[in-house]
């Protein structure tokens, strides 16, 4: 079991220096769960003033739908098991009741007599990663249903089934998204537009039905 040992005075001092000047959050937690070191960038990224967070019990940062599966037991289990916990990605709320992606190691923090104190987290937030990641999934999902669609008009050979299906792709909810869609063909001889094919819902139940 690996374990962080406290140190007394001097590197004590030093820690706490190194601590405030990390932009990510890190936490001490004594045997109860209670807050008993909140750095700066813990103040940045959750919103908590150092004297708003000392003394509070953790799961104050836990969300509740995170809470009514007990996550922390998972955590404390683990921890007490492996001593750490490293690169567990989850999420956390905010002062102002917001919810953010983060990635936490933490360890167990002994004194020089090998008693458990309680333990160390670093938090670092992640949801600009996580965005782009849900980005990403959303241009797959997007280029997917272009194949798919692709494939379609490919084996597609009667004119009015391909414009029908042009159309529909404009205003399904994974193409264009547009609510309607019109073709309008030219008419050569009277030198006009005249209406071939329109596709259109009036309500979410249609929608789903054209699409």
């Amino acid at each position: 079991m690996q374990q962080l040992i406290l140190q007394e005075h001097g590197q004590d001092m030093l820690f706490a220096e190194i601590s405030n000047s990390s932009g990510d959050a890190i936490i001490f937690l004594d045997t109860s769960g209670q807050i008993v070191h909140w750095n700066s960038g813990a103040e940045q990224i959750f919103g908590y003033k150092s004297e708003e967070a000392i003394g509070q019990d953790y799961s104050m940062l836990v969300p509740a739908d995170l809470q009514g599966v007990e996550e922390m037991s998972y955590v404390n289990e683990e921890v007490s098991r492996k001593g750490q916990l490293r690169k567990y990605e989850t999420r956390r709320q905010c002062r102002d009741g917001s919810v953010l992606f983060v990635d936490i190691s933490t360890t167990q923090i002994f004194d020089d007599q090998q008693k458990l104190r309680g333990r160390a987290e670093i938090i670092k937030e992640i949801q600009a990663r996580k965005d782009l990641e849900f980005e990403l999934l959303q241009t797959i999902l997007e280029l997917a249903k272009i194949n798919e669609l692709n494939d379609i008009l490919y084996n597609c050979y009667d004119e009015a089934d391909i414009l029908r299906l042009i159309l529909i792709a404009m205003t399904a909810g994974e193409g264009l998204r547009f609510n309607r869609a019109l073709l309008l063909l030219i008419d050569r001889d009277q030198e006009v537009l005249r209406g071939e094919l329109a596709v259109g819902s009036s309500n979410g139940d249609e929608a789903g039905r054209i699409w």
